[in-house]
């Protein structure tokens, strides 16, 4: 009889993709952010979160928190100062 390794030894890591335009909540939940262009699609700029586990609200409004927000949201306005203008 041949036994198979349970499935939590086989798949011992658990990915989730969230999408929201939410910053403060991307920050909140994430591990990683991942910023795209507008059209089409393509990733424009990955941040990691190394905010550590478990998050409160208090963290909202820390340094660390506040300095990656500022960063994200230059990131994306850059994407509407780069884009050619039509005449």
């Amino acid at each position: 009889m041949i036994r198979r390794p349970p499935r939590s030894t086989l798949f011992p890591y658990t990915t989730l993709f969230r999408s929201t335009h939410d910053i403060d909540e991307a920050i909140f939940l994430g591990k990683r952010i991942v910023v795209l262009t507008r059209s089409p699609g393509r990733i424009k700029g990955e941040f990691d979160v190394d905010i550590p586990y478990l998050r409160t609200v208090e963290m909202l409004t820390s340094s660390h928190f506040l300095e990656l927000k500022k960063t994200i949201l230059e990131m994306i306005e850059s994407e509407f100062h780069d884009e050619p203008k039509a005449e």
